[in-house]
């Protein structure tokens, strides 16, 4: 359940951008690249032995498109799979895109004059000590 807005509208899901069959592979990366005792080897190198550098390339590619869609991964699940999160929008840009529509009507002028309407109380309201 999201606690927000997503921050990208998106039709696809994690699994689609992976692919069922690629997942077991993509599951193993994270794990590796996530574990902090790897079997005392290096994650680079534990990532070359069972992942494999071709893999690996792919893997990253796959990553930037799961960014591109709001997708990050946060931990494993108990059955080993990836839990998945989605980046959200803050409540201020909720309450800003809500009145975009009225901002983008208004000339430069009238833009700046609002902007420093608002930022001279804010100055007056501050007090610093001496």
């Amino acid at each position: 359940m999201l606690i927000s807005q997503p921050m990208l509208q998106t039709e696809v899901t994690p699994e689609k951008l992976i692919g069922f069959a690629n997942m077991p592979v993509f599951q193993k990366h994270y794990a590796i690249s996530t574990s902090q005792a790897n079997g005392g080897d290096f994650p680079d190198k534990r990532l070359d032995k069972e992942v494999g550098k071709a893999n690996r390339l792919s893997i990253a590619e796959t990553y930037r498109h799961l960014r591109e869609h709001g997708f990050y991964p946060d931990g494993m699940n108990p059955n080993m799979s990836i839990r998945w999160k989605v980046v959200t929008k803050s409540k201020s840009q909720i309450m800003m895109e809500s009145r975009l529509t009225e901002l983008q009507a208004m000339s430069e002028s009238e833009l700046q004059k609002r902007a420093r309407d608002g930022w001279r109380p804010l100055m007056d309201s501050v007090k610093v000590k001496k």
